[in-house]
């Protein structure tokens, strides 16, 4: 067949339904003839001070990605009416009949934004105490996009994907906080030396054996990431709601 050839779609969807039995409007999916590689900026800004053995930090830090992947819609998706399929053809019951079906292409009009206030604290205590690492993170990460894919209305584990937007003709309105977005973030690591071979009833024990010991605690506590709208069958039919709560964890380990 040479290439560009014109094809002619109503011709097409005939001849398949008359073999099938029924009308099968031609679903496209493509990529954009613009499409390619996204761009990230980066900036950040820090502050140091020794407190003493200590060192405290504090750190900016902001991120930005635009010209994303996103899949758009130009005409149609699954489940839409006449009104979002100006290229498809429906009968007189809204069932559709021929014309193009749903058109599906990969476009370069994703945006992200995350911002973050870091907060840190590390080295030893004075006198014999423990060494210290504790951290804190503000954020606020941002997009157009992001979803979560395989889980169910009460959880948001699964992998990180992209959702079709509610409404394909104003993406605009998808932005707002990401599907991952935990806006507090804390964790604290202590471990602290235990001076076995000063203990005088074990002097006649091979210091090999008393000397290295710490027990180690480390901890962490987070807030939930964002409610996420699920959809139901077709676009902007809105049937339940996912999020995750408050996160916390503990844990303690003797070291040697």
């Amino acid at each position: 067949m040479p290439a560009n050839t014109v094809l002619d779609v109503a011709r097409l969807e005939r001849d398949i339904a008359s073999l099938s039995g029924q009308p099968s409007p031609l679903n496209v999916q493509g990529i954009s003839r613009d499409f390619g590689n996204a761009a990230l900026g980066t900036w950040t800004l820090g502050l140091e001070q020794s407190l003493g053995s200590v060192t405290a930090s504090a750190n900016y830090i902001g991120t930005t990605a635009w010209k994303l992947a996103r899949v758009s819609f130009p005409n149609a998706y699954p489940g839409a009416i006449s009104g979002f399929a100006r290229f498809t053809q429906f009968n007189a019951a809204g069932v559709p009949v021929g014309g193009f079906g749903t058109e599906s292409i990969v476009t370069p009009t994703s945006h992200s934004n995350y911002q973050a206030l870091q907060l840190s604290v590390t080295g030893p205590t004075g006198h014999g105490g423990p060494g210290i690492q504790a951290s804190y993170t503000y954020s606020k990460s941002i997009d157009d996009t992001s979803s979560v894919g395989g889980t169910s209305a009460t959880s948001t584990v699964g992998a990180i994907a992209q959702a079709a937007p509610q409404s394909p003709f104003d993406t605009h309105a998808e932005r707002g906080p990401s599907t991952f977005d935990q806006t507090h973030s804390f964790s604290l690591s202590l471990a602290q030396e235990l001076p076995f071979q000063r203990l005088t009833f074990l002097n006649e024990v091979n210091k090999k054996a008393t000397e290295g010991w710490q027990p180690i605690s480390v901890s962490s506590i987070s807030s939930g990431t964002p409610s996420n709208t699920i959809l139901g069958s077709g676009f902007g039919l809105i049937n339940r709601t996912a999020g995750s709560s408050r996160q916390i964890q503990f844990s303690l380990k003797l070291a040697y």
